[in-house]
């Protein structure tokens, strides 16, 4: 009797082991399983279907440990996530920079964000990332992609390709040339289309303050406006508050979160 009772007791300890493994098992997923991977859209939810991303746009989601961010396909995003149990998802915190875009690419853009929030769960299979709403509705599917060491803000020359006021973006004049490489010295300097320009420069997480803004004294003629353009990127300099580096490049943030300068890597299409 004493032996039956030890092997009922050593044959209940094992079913015990075994059940706690397989419930740890099917619920022990956690952030990690989507940290460090990047997902670009393919197609969203709208109006009961499927519509695949507008040509020329790219939405993209890069997971972090407790945040995600990417591109909305114009402007610059970020957000918080929280993971529950196996396959439960939910963003909240929802902040992007403020670039208006015209046509498909901003109506997009609106409806990603939108839809983002109403996410509560995922799958993941080989190359796939699928969210879903609470009512098993398909909301959003992604494709995984490779992405290249991201440039960093100091050591690279930027090329500005747009100046932001208002709802309006215009590139400058054509002939002309502006850029801004940030020294690892604290110090920026760069061509403001006529004349050399020079700031001392700091950062903090994605806030950057420049001071001391000083540029050479020469007068240029031709092409027409091009010293009129030289003073309003002056005095967007001195408006800038943060930053933000992206798939498009580096953008220039006042302090209302608002993009008031546009660039991109010096060499980059």
């Amino acid at each position: 009797m004493r032996l039956r009772q030890t092997v009922s007791l050593g044959f209940l300890c094992l079913v015990s082991i075994f059940l706690l493994i397989t419930i740890t098992g099917c619920s022990g997923q956690t952030q990690t399983d989507l940290n460090g991977t990047h997902w670009i859209l393919v197609s969203y939810s709208n109006g009961g279907s499927l519509e695949p991303v507008a040509s020329g746009t790219g939405i993209t989601l890069n997971f972090g440990p407790d945040r995600v961010s990417g591109s909305g396909g114009c402007n610059q995003y970020g957000a918080a996530y929280t993971m529950q149990g196996s396959s439960g998802i939910t963003f909240s915190d929802i902040i992007s920079t403020l670039m208006y875009c015209q046509g498909p690419a901003g109506e997009q853009e609106e409806k990603y964000f939108t839809i983002l929030r109403s996410v509560t769960r995922y799958a993941l299979g080989p190359g796939r990332l699928t969210f879903f709403s609470t009512a098993g509705d398909v909301l959003l599917v992604f494709e995984e992609k490779s992405v290249p060491a991201p440039v960093p803000l100091g050591g690279t020359q930027w090329e500005l390709v747009g100046f932001h006021e208002g709802a309006g973006v215009s590139s400058p004049v054509n002939g002309t040339s502006i850029t801004a490489t940030f020294g690892d010295d604290g110090n920026l300097s760069g061509s403001a289309g006529c004349n050399a320009y020079f700031a001392a420069y700091s950062t903090n997480n994605s806030a950057l303050s420049l001071g001391g803004i000083g540029t050479t004294k020469k007068y240029c003629t031709s092409p027409e406006g091009i010293m009129m353009q030289e003073s309003a990127y002056v005095n967007s300099l001195a408006k800038v508050r943060g930053y933000s580096i992206g798939e498009r490049g580096l953008v220039l943030i006042d302090g209302n979160g608002s993009v008031i300068l546009s660039f991109r890597a010096s060499g980059a299409s």
